[in-house]
C-alpha cells in the first residue's frame, strides 16, 4: 500500500504504527522506507507508547521523522517512547478524532501525535508549491527542527528530541527562506545523521 501511494504521487506519508525487531532479517518496514527515500518522499512515524527507550519500527529507522507525544501542558507524555530516534514531539494526549463504526472519541498515543507533524509537512510542501518551489525532504526536516519549541537551552533532549512542533513558526521560517534564498542559512549546518537524505540507503 505504501509503495502504491509513493508511485501515485504521495509526497508525505504518516505511519502511526510500530513494531519491535525481535526476529531475523532486516528491520520491519526498512525496504519501503528506503524506497520512499529514493523517491524523495517524507515519512513520519510514531515513536511508541511504552514510556521506555524501546526501538519501534519504522520510527527507529534512519531517514524517518519520529514523533513522541506531548501533553496539553507541553510536557512529554509519560507513555511516550523516547531515545535518539525521537526527533520532535506533538500533541498526543486526549486527542478527539474519528473512531470505529463512524463515531468520534478521545484517544492518547504517539499515533495521535504523528499526524500533527505529517500535517505540518504537507502544509509546508503546499506553501512552497504555491510559490513554484519543490521543497526537498532535507529542507522540510531542517525547518521542522529549527522552528520547534525547545524546553530549556539544549538543542536536543532525549525525551522530546528537538522540541514540540510549531506550525506557525515553521511556516514563517519557510516563507523567509523562499523570500531570501541567499540569506537563508541552517543553524544545524547539517541534519542529524539519522535524518540525512545523503544516507547509505541512497
Amino acid at each position: 500500500g505504501l509503495k502504491w501511494a509513493i508511485d501515485h504521487g504521495a509526497s508525505v506519508i504518516n505511519m502511526s504504527l510500530g513494531v519491535e525487531h525481535d526476529q531475523g532479517g532486516g528491520p520491519p518496514h526498512e525496504e519501503v522506507v528506503r524506497y520512499a527515500q529514493r523517491r524523495g518522499v517524507t515519512i513520519v512515524a510514531a515513536s511508541g507508547n511504552d514510556g521506555m527507550q524501546t526501538q519501534y519500527y519504522p520510527g527507529a529507522l534512519d531517514y524517518v521523522i519520529t514523533v513522541g507525544a506531548s501533553t496539553p501542558h507541553d510536557a512529554v507524555a509519560s507513555f511516550s517512547t523516547y531515545g535518539r530516534q525521537v526527533d520532535v514531539v506533538a500533541p498526543g494526549s486526549d486527542i478527539y478524532s474519528s473512531y470505529v463504526n463512524g463515531t468520534y472519541a478521545f484517544a492518547s498515543g504517539t499515533s495521535q501525535a504523528a499526524p500533527f507533524v505529517t500535517g505540518v509537512v504537507a502544509l509546508l510542501k503546499s506553501f512552497a508549491r504555491q510559490r513554484g518551489e519543490d521543497l526537498p525532504d532535507r529542507d522540510i526536516k531542517e525547518i521542522l527542527l529549527q522552528s520547534a519549541d525547545r524546553d530549556g537551552i539544549r538543542l536536543r533532549d532525549t525525551r522530546s528530541g528537538f522540541g514540540r512542533i510549531h506550525a506557525g513558526d515553521a511556516l514563517t521560517l519557510l516563507r523567509h527562506r523562499l523570500e531570501n534564498p541567499r540569506k537563508a542559512s541552517s543553524a544545524f549546518r547539517s541534519l542529524p545523521g539519522r535524518l540525512r537524505s545523503q544516507h547509505s540507503y541512497a
